[in-house]
């Protein structure tokens, strides 16, 4: 009757480890899911960041061109 009763415990200590076991691998399944929904989301941001950039360098570049343009098309200016 012993014999029954520890293969009885062993049993549900596996049955346990088995349902913890499966916990974190569904656990670890929706992290997955997640961070794939994240992704396409980051690289949008990404893209949306590189493109902000490339128009503040444009309109930094048209600002040194059209200073440059006035600095040189305006007379010296003579100091007494």
């Amino acid at each position: 009757m012993r014999r029954i009763n520890e293969d009885g415990g062993e049993f549900r200590t596996h049955l346990v480890g088995a349902l913890r076991l499966e916990n974190i691998v569904d656990e670890l399944r929706k992290q997955s899911e997640s961070m794939a929904a994240l992704e396409p989301r980051y690289d949008a941001k990404i893209e949306e960041t590189r493109t902000d950039f490339t128009v503040v360098n444009q309109a930094t570049q048209t600002l040194k061109r059209e200073l440059k343009r006035l600095r040189d098309a305006s007379p010296p200016v003579l100091t007494p």
